[in-house]
C-alpha cells in the first residue's frame, strides 16, 4: 500500500480543520467569533452588534469576494501549519506539497 495517500489525507485533514477553525473565529455575528466579540462588549454595544446577525451571510460573501480569504485566512492557516510543524518536528508543508504535486 502506498504511504503517499495517507500523507495526502492527513495533510488535507489538518489543512481543512485549520481553515474551518480560523473561518469560524471571524468576528462576524453568525459565527462563533461574532459571539465571542458580542460577549466581550458592553450590553448596549452588544445589542447593536447582534443586530448585524441577519446580514452576516451577506457580509461573509462580500468579504470572501473582496479577497479576505486569500489575504487573511490562508496566511493564518499557513502560520499555524508552520507552528505545528515546529512543535511536532514534522515538515507538514513539505509532506503536503510532495503528496499533492508528486514533486519530491
Amino acid at each position: 500500500m502506498n504511504i503517499d495517500i495517507f500523507i495526502l489525507m492527513g495533510g488535507a485533514g489538518i489543512f481543512i480543520n485549520l481553515l474551518l477553525a480560523i473561518f469560524n473565529l471571524l468576528p462576524i455575528p453568525p459565527l462563533d467569533g461574532g459571539r465571542v466579540v458580542s460577549s466581550l462588549l458592553p450590553n448596549r454595544l452588544s445589542y447593536q452588534y447582534d443586530q448585524l446577525e441577519p446580514y452576516g451571510i451577506i457580509i461573509l460573501v462580500a468579504l470572501l469576494y473582496l479577497g479576505v480569504f486569500q489575504n487573511v485566512i490562508l496566511p493564518l492557516v499557513n502560520l499555524l501549519l508552520e507552528f505545528l510543524s515546529n512543535i511536532s518536528g514534522l515538515n507538514l508543508d513539505y509532506l503536503i506539497f510532495c503528496s499533492l504535486l508528486k514533486y519530491c
